[in-house]
């Protein structure tokens, strides 16, 4: 039988709090279309609910979400159903929308890996809770596409450079470095993460839940991960006018991290590069409405462009990881 929303994404109520946990662990929790709607759906119930006075949300297997399911735009794509995939990134950003104005605490447990889509479903709550399995990543320049889902406004909220570094590279970082970048707000071990869901109730409020959660993991030991060790670096080379200076800037830096990041930019599509850099730094000083309004224009030319398709090819469809980029700037 055809999987439903109500395969997909199982809800339930209870102690007042409204659960979602995504059920595409074969995927890793590739968002779909059906997803989308049926967590919006639910968002939007909870909200005037006063039986529900927060919401969690997580995911099965190994994966928070690993993205939006790129198998379906490609698809869609083939089959030259534009709609289809305009509406996809439309639901998916309305989705990103309610998220970030939702009145109630909003709390994404992000235990595994959590990228593009599963990215804009989680930072933009009140909690963006890390175990020591998270491993998070805006990896669509890679794909020809652009960070979206809103990024382009918690990306420009990372201390120092960090975040153009994070959206024009696509690294994947773990649960330190996500606490630094200020993705994530705070930490609980694996083993102790049953522990907190099952006495989440006890913690009706935002100021309760914070100090638990503070007490997992002293602000003291969050600053030694990759990224504050490479900092300056990042600082140094990515604080440019231009994506030329900082291609130019890593160019001449003679640490190994500069010339390996100098050759992570350069598998990536260069269209994709160009529109990154010109976003995040144009989003720079919009708040989130105006960003992610700025993101669904950027997406609707994206879409029709030959890079994405190619990306998703060689990331998704024959997994060659060598696409043939056919877009430059």
């Amino acid at each position: 039988m055809p999987e439903t929303s109500f395969d997909l994404v199982l809800a339930n109520v209870s102690n007042n709090i409204g659960w979602l946990t995504l059920n595409r662990p074969n995927v890793l929790n590739a968002l779909n279309l059906e997803m989308t709607d049926a967590i919006f759906n639910y968002l939007k119930k909870w909200q005037d609910d006063p039986t529900v006075h927060m919401v969690v949300i997580q995911g099965k297997g190994r994966a928070f979400c690993a993205g939006g399911d790129l198998r379906q735009v490609y698809q869609a794509f083939k089959k030259k159903d534009q709609q289809l995939v305009k509406r996809f990134f439309k639901h998916e950003y309305n989705l990103n929308r309610i998220i970030y104005y939702y009145p109630k605490p909003y709390i994404a447990i992000l235990n595994g890996i959590t990228m593009g889509g599963g990215m804009g479903l989680s930072i933009h709550g009140t909690h963006r809770i890390v175990t020591n399995n998270a491993v998070l990543a805006m990896p669509e320049t890679s794909i020809g596409f652009f960070p979206d889902v809103g990024a382009s406004h918690f990306l420009t909220r990372c201390p120092g450079s960090i975040g153009l570094y994070l959206g024009l590279t696509g690294r994947t970082i773990g649960p330190t470095d996500a606490l630094y970048s200020k993705l994530a707000t705070h930490y609980i071990s694996l083993e102790n993460l049953s522990y907190f869901l099952d006495h989440l109730a006890d913690l009706h409020t935002s100021k309760l839940m914070d100090t638990f959660l503070n007490q997992q993991y002293p602000e003291a030991s969050i600053q030694q991960g990759f990224l504050a060790e490479q900092r300056d670096i990042i600082d140094s080379c990515f604080n440019q006018s231009t994506l030329l200076d900082i291609f130019k800037a890593l160019e001449n830096h003679p640490s190994s991290f500069a010339q390996e990041t100098l050759a992570c930019l350069r598998t990536r599509s260069p269209l994709s590069l160009k529109l990154t850099f010109n976003l995040l730094k144009d989003a720079q000083n919009l708040d989130f409405h105006n960003a992610i309004n700025e993101e669904t224009k950027l997406c609707q030319k994206m879409i029709k462009k030959s890079d994405f398709m190619e990306g998703i090819r060689a990331a998704v469809i024959d997994k060659d990881r060598a696409p043939q980029w056919l877009s430059y700037f």
